[in-house]
This record gives structure tokens, sequence and C-alpha cells, in this order.
């Protein structure tokens, strides 16, 4: 498997990793959060955890499996840029996401809500793999040819 094949299966992983585990999070915060007594300030910091967890572990796998087969420098870049540009395609696949998991049940013949379901989490982590491939691969490209200093000699 090539490195461009090997970082978008990584990534598509990746992304994966960071969709069920932001509806786990989502489902497991918002019965806690739900209730009359709960101050605001610890329902900010439960929505903040919800976003930012799964993201921070998504991107601590994506850099472990990255770090073995590139360099330190691009692994942290390809990493960094999958982290950055994760919430950018999950809040807009969040919204059309209903919409591809209904599809799926239809084209299936299969109208059951798990079949929508997993239509429509399979369809949000594909559209972050493929917005983070394309940011990841620019970063990477970006790494590689623009060197540091200790390539100015």
């Amino acid at each position: 498997m090539g490195n461009t094949a090997r970082l978008f299966a990584v990534l598509l992983v990746g992304s994966l990793i960071a969709t069920v585990l932001y509806f786990g999070f989502a489902l497991a915060l918002a019965a806690l959060l739900e209730g009359p007594g709960v101050p605001r300030a610890v329902q900010g910091v439960g929505v903040a955890a919800t976003v930012l967890v799964p993201i921070c572990l998504a991107a601590s796998w994506v850099f472990r499996r990255l770090r073995g087969r590139l360099i330190r420098r691009e692994a942290l870049v390809a990493t960094l840029a999958f982290g950055i540009f994760v919430p950018v395609p999950l809040g807009a696949t969040l919204l059309l996401g209903p919409i591809v998991g209904g599809y799926t049940g239809i084209l299936l013949r299969r109208p059951s809500p798990w079949v929508a379901f997993s239509g429509a989490a399979a369809g949000i982590a594909a559209a972050i793999a493929l917005v983070t491939f394309a940011t990841s691969s620019l970063a990477l490209f970006i790494a590689r040819h623009t060197g540091g200093a200790h390539r100015a000699q």
C-alpha cells in the first residue's frame, strides 16, 4: 500500500474513531447534563468535553499510526491538520447525516432506525476523512517542500 493510500486509511479510521466517540460522549453526557439543577458552567464544560475529547483521542491515535511510517515532524504536521480540521466537517455533517442515513435505508430497502443511524455515522466519518485527507496531504506537501534549517545547507 502506498503512502497516500496508507494516509487515507489512517485518517479514515481516525475519523471513525472521532465519530463513534463523539456520539458516545454526546449520548452519555446528555443524560447527565439535562437535569434542572445542573449549572450552566458545568453544562458548558460538558459540551466542550463532548467536542474536544473525541478529537484529541482520535488525533493521538492518528499520530501514533503515522509515526511508524513518517518522520516525527511530518506525522505531527499531518496530525495537527487532522485535529484542527475535524470540527468543520463534523459540524456540517451532523446536520446532513440524517439525510445520508435516510437514503441508506432506502437504497438497502431496509428503512430501520439502525440502518439509518449506521448510514449517517458512516457518512459523517467519510466526510471527515475526505476533508482531513485533503488538508493533511496539503500540510505534508508543504512540510516536505519548505524544509527547515536542517535542510538549508
